[in-house]
């Protein structure tokens, strides 16, 4: 996997985080993503932030997405930042996402999936 992530800085708009991931993921993968997205946003408050997955590949079963929602409620410390997960094509990866988002949800996470990265970045803007 490669994770490259940047920040936008807006004066009127806030902050703004895009982290591209590319390549095959495992849940270790995913957990690495969130882990360093936390990193990346704590010294800020509440940046809206785009994990655009359209370039990578993977596969979450059932069990994984039980012990990754485990790991990353342990380990990221800030439920103020919102979070748009962009999928990678086909139904099957966008589904994996949904489970995964829904679940996050429980735990105060501010988090949705889209196939649409226009959607996203509208939907990261609204601010809902």
């Amino acid at each position: 996997m490669n994770l490259e992530i940047k920040l936008l800085r807006w004066p009127e708009g806030g902050n703004y985080v895009i982290a591209f991931c590319r390549g095959p993921l495992q849940w270790k993968g995913f957990r690495n993503i969130f882990r360093s997205v936390d990193r990346f946003t704590q010294p800020l408050s509440n940046c809206r932030v785009m994990i655009d997955m359209r370039d990578s590949n993977y596969v979450l079963e059932f069990t994984e997405i039980s012990v990754l929602i485990d790991h990353i409620v342990a380990d990221v410390s800030s439920r103020d930042n919102q979070l748009a997960l962009v999928s990678a094509p086909g139904a099957e990866y966008f589904r994996e996402l949904v489970v995964l988002s829904n679940c996050l949800a429980n735990y105060d996470f501010k988090i949705a999936v889209f196939i649409d990265m226009d959607r996203a970045a509208s939907w990261l803007a609204s601010g809902v």
